[in-house]
């Protein structure tokens, strides 16, 4: 037996985007038979706090506040968990799933996230060796950590630094590998890094800089034992942390004969070239007149899961991201960074670069102008005034009071 069902619309997927597309769909009145299948027993939460979780910072009840209500839905609402889709005809509108159901469906959205992928090192299979991208990983993780020994991280990007902080509040000897001069270099200049970086050691973080991970070493119990650098440095340690970014998880559309590259090549519509197919999220690449991009932060993601939704309740919105910009707390550390980061760390001489900084109370502001417009923006320490100046990147000049009032954090918002 293959038993059928039939679903209006099929989203394969469980993660973040897909809550932002049920609940965007609900603010459409869209109404029909909506199907979730998602790997994961938890649906719907919400993955940026998974560190605070791991930390037990934060209950799983908070992780999963934002999950729909199926009750205050316009629409019928079906979430198979611990489900997953493995193959999807395009043609006959049939997806098969591994408990071997069959799901008919009339549209469907790919929104299966990414994953993180192992570097090709010497002992990288070895036990202890783990990602931090679901629930299941953080409960290993802090299971882990109830053992003696250190923790590596690899990786000083946000999530490296997050996770380092909350192996730290757990008592773990933490040290972070990153492969670059400085922390964050894609969202902060250089004094802010070492800023960052400063507030982070008085915190019990240590580091090992413009260093790669070359091996893994392990016992004869097959668990990890310590990792060695490209620089020479061994590290011993039981956990190794892997945090050096993500892959979209395409190959389910791959397999179907969808484009991918790094994501399913969507266009601003958020549509495959195959109608009625569309993706959303980290699996999606975009593809627009300024070239392809991958999003992974929440804004943009929110954003397309929008304009995903009024496309599949009758009209045509297009997926426009908004100014690349973060707003966060590294290991409780405010931390706001938009505009191009990569021009202002070149110090180019045609830039007015305007800057409010205090070591001892470790805060810094940082502005960039090119002829009276703002070009990118780095707070550290004090994130007052970010929506002001997240408003202000609208190619408008910028009179030299609006300009010391964006500096200072005095401006209001608009």
């Amino acid at each position: 037996m293959n038993p059928k069902a039939a679903a209006q619309l099929l989203v394969v997927g469980s993660g973040m985007a897909s809550a932002r597309l049920l609940s965007a769909l609900r603010e459409q009145g869209y109404q029909g038979r909506v199907t979730v299948v998602g790997e994961e027993p938890v649906p719907f939460y919400n993955r940026v706090l998974l560190p605070d979780y791991l930390a037990a910072r934060q209950p799983l009840e908070t992780l999963c506040a934002q999950r729909p209500d199926g009750t205050a839905l316009p629409f019928t609402l079906t979430v198979l968990n611990r489900e997953a889709v493995i193959g999807f005809d395009p043609r006959a509108r049939s997806a098969t799933l591994a408990s071997g159901r069959t799901l008919d469906w009339e549209a469907l959205v790919l929104a299966t996230g990414s994953a993180a992928p192992r570097p090709s090192v010497p002992g990288i299979d070895y036990a202890g060796v783990h990602a931090l991208r679901n629930l299941a990983d953080a409960d290993t993780l802090a299971q882990l950590a109830q053992s003696p020994g250190n923790v590596v991280v690899i990786g000083g990007g946000l999530l490296g630094l997050e996770a380092a902080h909350a192996l730290r509040a757990l008592g773990k000897p933490v040290t972070v590998v990153h492969r670059h001069r400085e922390l964050l270099n894609r969202q902060l200049d250089g004094p802010a890094a070492a800023l960052l970086q400063a507030a982070l050691v008085q915190q019990g973080i240590d580091f090992a800089m413009n260093d790669t991970l070359c091996a893994v070493d392990g016992g004869a119990d097959g668990h990890v034992q310590g990792v060695r650098l490209n620089s020479g440095a061994q590290l011993a340690c039981h956990t190794v942390l892997l945090a050096t970014g993500t892959r979209a998880r395409d190959r389910l559309g791959a397999a179907a004969g969808l484009e991918t590259d790094d994501g399913v090549l969507v266009n601003e519509h958020l549509e495959t070239e195959v109608p009625n197919v569309f993706a959303i999220g980290e699996c999606a690449r975009v593809c627009d007149p300024q070239g392809q991009h991958r999003y992974g932060l929440v804004a943009p993601v929110h954003r397309q899961a929008e304009a995903l939704a009024a496309r599949l309740s009758g009209g045509r919105q297009r997926f426009v991201a908004p100014p690349a910009s973060t707003r966060l707390k590294v290991a409780g550390i405010t931390l706001y960074s938009a505009g191009d980061i990569a021009r202002l760390r070149t110090a180019d001489p045609r830039l007015d670069i305007r800057t409010v900084r205090h070591d001892r109370r470790g805060l810094y502001r940082r502005l960039a102008f090119d002829n009276n417009r703002l070009i990118a923006a780095v707070l550290l320490g004090d994130s007052r005034g970010s929506t002001a100046i997240e408003a202000s990147f609208d190619g408008a000049p910028c009179s030299a009071l609006q300009q010391d009032a964006l500096l200072l954090g005095t401006a209001a918002a608009a």
